[in-house]
């Protein structure tokens, strides 16, 4: 009889952890995920201190909405997990910095549990400073040829 009660109280026991594994199972796919980020942007790419500067990030659809924070010259944008159960979901943040001045600055977009997942720098410059245009080596090499067969000539010319 005794055999019988436990043989019972086993089978039952076996049934029971069957679904609680079976509802973990169940639930495990449609906890939260990392937040795939998609793409970050800035917006003007070229901000200058006359310009309203936002940093676009480009995630599926997280739990709560993203956060902004900034640490001196250094923006971070904490994108949460994602609550999707079925296909994630795209969506756009927009993170407006405002008016900033002069120098150089930096983010980074964490997902969940703080893993670095993008990361940038920017520069903005002065609107009130005279444009000085820059040349790549190439274009540098090719203006000073082309001043010294002027001046070739010219001197070929007084000559």
């Amino acid at each position: 009889m005794n055999w019988l009660i436990c043989r019972a109280f086993s089978r039952a026991h076996t049934a029971s952890l069957r679904h609680i594994i079976f509802a973990l199972a169940l639930f495990a796919g449609t906890g939260n995920a990392a937040a795939q980020v998609h793409s970050v942007t800035l917006d003007p790419p070229s901000p200058t201190t006359l310009t309203n500067v936002s940093i676009v990030v480009t995630a599926d659809a997280p739990c709560t909405d993203p956060t902004l924070s900034r640490v001196g010259n250094k923006f971070i944008i904490f994108v949460p997990y994602s609550c999707s159960v079925v296909e994630p979901i795209e969506s756009s943040h927009a993170f407006r910095l405002g008016y900033l001045q002069p120098g150089e600055y930096s983010y980074e977009v964490r997902e969940g549990d703080g893993l670095v997942v993008a990361s940038g720098s920017f520069v903005v410059a002065d609107a009130g400073a005279p444009f000085v245009p820059t040349l790549t080596p190439l274009w540098l090499t090719v203006a000073a040829l082309a001043l010294a067969a002027v001046g070739a000539m010219s001197v070929r010319l007084l000559s």
